[in-house]
């Protein structure tokens, strides 16, 4: 009772409700997560700033260097490039470089273009080498093994090999070009990097307008000149790298038609026949080659003389009795 005397007239404790609890602790969570926002975005305005001002003021390009032989200039490579000096280094756009001087610099072949902290731009360079020329609107299509187009010429080229079998849609300078049938072309690529790694030279022509019945003609050291008949797509590399050591050692000085048509994996057969012989439908002895080691210049077989006697070489000729 004396209790409650003493109490009267003063305020009790405040009574907070499960609600109000909630509401002040809601508020309260609210309040540190928009602390840490306003944190995170000073973060990130500091952070842009930072890096707008290095890439205004940072990292401008001062050179721009070109290696690698060509037939071009440094100064027709670099401005064709799309990139000068005073650009900021990390936002150029190199790969559209390369592109771009692909296309005004045909007779490359290979170009790469690299950023060089802190400042520098590298474009590395490779000359592309015409493979053959396909006659489109009464000019020569010159054209690398890729099928880009280095050229267009009036004239037929003298040392690059005429492509017959090849019907030419559309033609560019820099672009690919167009054919009407791509098989064709796919022949065309095929033997042009035959052509290319086994070192064979002195190609005339290339033609590809039997699948089957793939050929090409070339001079030789001697100033001779064959017709060499390949057959179909299969063992390309093997078989040029067989007529270019065949040549070498036989036929260097002679005319006429060498077919490798039947050379293979394993065994192989060839045939070469004379010039001086074609008209009379007299052809030379079959020529087996044993075995051609893959990436191999040197070959071995077995070659039968006109008196029968036997002796090691590349290529097998027969006499005079018809086989």
């Amino acid at each position: 009772m004396t209790r409650n005397i003493q109490n009267k007239g003063k305020p009790g404790p405040r009574q907070v409700s499960a609600g109000q609890r909630q509401r002040a602790y809601n508020r309260m969570r609210h309040q540190k997560r928009m602390q840490a926002l306003f944190y995170i975005v000073i973060f990130l305005i500091v952070i842009i700033t930072a890096v707008t001002l290095s890439l205004s003021l940072l990292f401008k390009i001062q050179s721009i260097e070109v290696e690698g032989k060509s037939r071009y200039t440094v100064q027709q490579i670099t401005q064709s490039c799309g990139i000068t000096t005073g650009q900021n280094l990390i936002t150029a756009k190199v790969k559209d470089a390369a592109d771009k001087i692909k296309r005004a610099c045909p007779y490359l072949g290979e170009v790469t273009v690299k950023r060089c902290l802190p400042a520098k731009i590298v474009i590395k360079v490779q000359e592309a080498t015409a493979s053959g020329a396909v006659v489109w609107n009464n000019r020569y299509v010159l054209l690398d093994s890729s099928g880009k187009v280095l050229e267009i010429s009036k004239t037929a080229p003298a040392s690059i090999p005429t492509v017959k079998g090849l019907t030419v849609v559309s033609a560019k300078v820099g672009n690919q070009v167009a054919y009407k049938d791509t098989e064709r072309s796919a022949l065309f690529q095929q033997i042009a990097a035959a052509v290319k790694v086994s070192g064979m030279t002195g190609v005339h022509s290339i033609d590809v307008t039997n699948e089957y019945d793939l050929n090409l003609s070339c001079s030789t050291v001697g100033g001779g000149f064959l017709t060499v008949k390949l057959g179909n797509s299969t063992y390309l590399e093997k078989k040029l790298r067989f007529v270019k050591a065949t040549i070498g050692q036989h036929l260097s000085g002679e005319y006429g038609t060498f077919d490798v048509s039947s050379v293979g994996k394993e065994k192989s057969v060839t045939w070469f026949t004379p010039a001086s012989s074609a008209s009379s439908s007299v052809s030379s002895a079959a020529s087996s080659a044993s075995s051609l080691q893959t990436g191999s210049k040197q070959t071995k077989s077995t070659s039968e003389s006109g008196n029968g006697t036997e002796e090691e070489d590349n290529t097998e000729q027969s006499g005079d009795n018809g086989e």
